[in-house]
């Protein structure tokens, strides 16, 4: 019974692994998003305030 268990761990460690990257991949893509839009955030920020002068 212990080893049937064991072979199901093995059979699901390479899918939680394939999981894992695919994860990574949109952690990466999320966080250069955020930097991109932080840094449109701060251009329109400028272009507010020169209108304002």
């Amino acid at each position: 019974m212990l080893s049937y268990y064991g072979t199901l761990l093995e059979q699901r460690k390479s899918r939680l692994k394939e999981i894992e990257g695919r994860v990574l991949q949109i952690r990466d893509i999320l966080k250069d998003e955020k930097k991109r839009l932080q840094k449109k955030s701060g251009k329109s920020k400028l272009k507010i305030r020169d209108k304002e002068k």
